[in-house]
């Protein structure tokens, strides 16, 4: 798709980017490479989801990892008012809570 010069922003009937396809699972260089070509972290589906609100609510560690170091937006709400945290929180994933932390704290100090 992307060798023909694809959108790399085409959004399905939920708003879903391929960045969003690809945080929702578990092949990190996936979501590496997309970003490579300039994905936008910060895109949102019908329910404001952001690529990494969806790498938290799968619990796929390495995605948000890698998200929080490319300083995605720890503090963006879903269409119901959830953060990442609060996901993530609700999960119990303490490995996960951890990185989420380390990013707001970095937040909060720029």
């Amino acid at each position: 798709m992307l060798t023909n010069k694809a959108d790399i922003e085409t959004k399905d009937l939920n708003n879903r980017t391929p960045l969003h396809y690809a945080c929702s699972g578990r092949k990190t260089e996936n979501v590496e490479f997309l970003i490579s070509k300039n994905a936008n972290l910060e895109a949102q589906t019908k329910d404001h989801e952001t690529p990494l609100y969806i790498a938290c609510k799968e619990e796929n560690e390495d995605t948000v990892c890698l998200l929080i170091a490319l300083n995605a937006n720890v503090f963006s709400r879903s269409k119901d008012g959830d953060t990442p945290y609060d996901l993530v929180e609700k999960s119990g994933n303490e490995t996960t809570l951890a990185i989420l932390l380390s990013g707001i704290e970095a937040q909060f100090q720029n």
